[in-house]
């Protein structure tokens, strides 16, 4: 995540007298990267493959700095008493993860400066404190040695939790037991059986701890463990002093990832998961929830209208927006450019290879290929996620008030308006053009000039809406398909451009 080289003089001047010099200059990166557990089962879900999220940005007498980048899904709760099953049937939370965070400082310094060459973090943990006076019921109380219970008798379902504050948890709550991640465990840990929670998204700038549940009568005690040090000097965590008494009270994170967390006694080991991509590693940040065609199928035949909807492919747009499948992605961007800009956004995607439809010669109505899906870790048959998807985006300098503001207004319906790869023809589309739509009536793509060395912030947000195509996600309701989990390789970036138009005699 660097910053490029500055590039300038891109064309030559006219030969004329007075002309308007137009500069094609390519603001910036965004690859969204994904991570998804394989569902094996009688159910057909599929999902993303493990990719990078990474941010460069390249620019010549502009300016912009991309600020921040914030990923929002709805999530699901798990059953009770579970760490693994997803409860679909119950009502869900939109929660926010930052997937960069170019504003974080620590200690004095911006984190984009700060040298984190090592992925992983070895905690030492000291002994234990707590009871029944570390706990509050009341939120505004709640801290990293005061975690929030509903009630009193509150009855834990685990006894080890990572707790952590609103941007930990990705909801507006801090340090709360039930916006916490339990360990699937209810025992006391030995040197011979540990706890171990994986897959978990931590967003950069969060602030999370280790806490343990205990039964005391009829209640329970709640004990928390100082962080003594970190054996990496490296690593993408650091040890937050809260009060000043030498023990460490939490980890920030400054740099988002997706981590594995083991602990055994007097120790918390973070692993950060990774996909080695030749010599570049990739880091897996976050995907859309998992797309079940075969459900599509069971309530197409069992409980929609057919005078509203003739065909399941005409009820299709609408059953993938009842799933709640979609992922938005929040780019905070600072212009600070001389000359007005024109704003852009375009959708690339790598060549074709043979994990692409696109090879085949009736490629979506095709019922004979990609049949298999997934099978083990050695046969996973994975499939090329730009030939399944669309996008929209929108750009404003007013952002939406909140994460249920944003995912209310960007969670839509598929339609004529969505942008996605066609696959028509003989040619292999790597790039399509993503309108940008304007939300309010004062906004605009064209950015005005302003004084660069001003020190003022001109912050534009461009909301992108990724969602499981309503036409091509047709080719999983094949019954041959359906029942199966079908893996989707994450192969898109977004480039934001922007052409700088200026007066030259």
């Amino acid at each position: 995540m660097k910053l490029l080289e500055k590039f300038k003089n891109l064309f030559p001047k006219s030969g004329s007298s007075r002309a308007r010099i137009t500069r094609i200059l390519m603001l910036a990166l965004v690859a969204v990267g994904s991570v998804s557990t394989v569902l094996v089962g009688t159910i057909a879900w599929f999902a993303l493959d493990n990719r990078e999220s990474v941010i460069d940005m390249v620019s010549g007498d502009l300016d912009v700095d991309i600020r921040k980048v914030t990923a929002y899904k709805y999530v699901y709760p798990y059953y009770k008493n579970s760490t693994e099953f997803i409860d679909y049937d119950s009502q869900g939370t939109i929660k926010q993860f930052v997937l960069d965070d170019r504003t974080l400082v620590y200690d004095d310094t911006s984190v984009k400066d700060i040298s984190i060459v090592q992925d992983n973090a070895t905690v030492t943990l000291g002994t234990r404190y707590g009871g029944t006076s570390s706990y509050t019921t009341d939120q505004a109380e709640a801290s990293s040695t005061s975690v929030y219970i509903p009630t009193s008798d509150y009855v834990p379902e685990f006894r080890y939790y990572l707790i952590g504050d609103d941007v930990f948890c990705g909801v507006g709550n801090s340090w709360r037991l039930t916006d916490g991640f339990a360990f699937a465990m209810r025992e006391n840990v030995t040197n011979e059986r540990s706890a171990v929670l994986d897959n978990i998204v931590v967003s950069a700038g969060s602030s999370f701890r280790l806490l343990e549940t205990l039964e005391a009568g009829l209640a329970y005690d709640y004990y928390y463990f100082p962080l003594n040090s970190i054996s990496e000097s490296a690593s993408p965590f650091r040890i937050i002093d809260d009060d000043g008494d030498e023990i460490g009270d939490r980890l920030l994170c400054l740099r988002s990832g997706i981590y594995k967390f083991t602990y055994s006694p007097n120790q918390l080991k973070i692993d950060l998961h990774t996909k080695e991509q030749g010599t570049r590693k990739d880091i897996s940040v976050i995907s859309n929830n998992s797309l079940d065609p075969t459900k599509i199928s069971i309530d197409y035949s069992g409980s929609v209208n057919k005078t509203d909807y003739p065909t399941i492919n005409t009820y299709l747009p609408t059953a993938i927006y009842n799933q709640n499948t979609t992922m938005v992605i929040d780019v905070e961007l600072n212009f600070k450019n001389a000359n007005d800009v024109e704003a852009s956004l375009q959708i690339e995607r790598t060549a074709a290879t043979s994990n692409s439809i696109f090879n085949l010669a009736d490629k979506y109505s095709d019922t004979t290929h990609n049949l298999d899906g997934y099978v083990d870790d050695a046969n996973v048959n994975a499939l090329r996620s730009s030939d399944f998807f669309n996008f929209y985006a929108v750009f404003t300098q007013t952002p939406y008030a909140n994460a249920n503001a944003i995912w209310n207004a960007m969670h839509r319906v598929g339609d004529q308006y969505s942008q996605k790869f066609a696959n028509s023809g003989e040619t292999y589309d790597t790039t399509i053009d993503c309108t940008l739509n304007l939300k309010e009536n004062n906004d605009d793509t064209t950015i005005p000039a302003s004084d660069p060395n001003s020190g003022l912030d001109h912050i534009y947000h461009c909301y992108i809406s990724i969602e499981y195509d309503y036409e091509h996600g047709a080719y999983f309701l094949d019954k041959h398909r359906l029942g199966k989990t079908y893996i989707l390789d994450r192969d898109f970036t977004f480039h934001f451009y922007g052409v700088q138009v200026r007066e030259e005699v």
